[in-house]
């Protein structure tokens, strides 16, 4: 059932936002500014702010910084486990980075629009 709702938030925010998701890798103790950066620093820029970022991890985990306009702050810290949803709440103004571990990391983020029926926190990803 998580996996039919998972696919039906992907599917509308590809509708509504004209993004799909994005999978990128990041290497062995990398780190990816994912949008925040402005034109040509955004690995993932966010179609639009407010934005809730949904980010999916692979086989491993890392650690999703929000971090303010001068990438001096960190705003928010989120350690991340691997194959694993959670969704995260960015503003104009910020930054939001992926930090890979030891094994480096796989994430698809999909930004959808604040107030989009996804629960918050960790959701428990099943490949079917």
């Amino acid at each position: 059932m998580r996996l039919i709702l998972l696919l039906s938030i992907f599917s509308w925010a590809q509708a509504v936002a004209g993004q799909g998701p994005v999978t990128i890798e990041i290497p062995p103790k990398g780190s990816w500014l994912l949008t925040g950066g402005g034109p040509g620093q955004d690995d993932i820029p966010a179609p639009f702010l407010p934005a809730l970022a949904l980010i999916q991890t692979a086989e491993s985990g890392g650690v999703v910084r929000v971090m303010d306009d001068q990438n001096k702050e960190i705003l928010s810290l989120l350690q991340v486990s691997a194959n694993t949803l959670y969704s995260v709440e960015i503003y104009d103004g910020q930054r939001l980075l992926v930090d890979a571990g030891e094994k480096g990391a796989r994430i698809t983020v999909t930004y959808v629009t604040p107030g989009t029926d996804v629960p918050v926190g960790p959701l428990p990803y099943t490949r079917d």
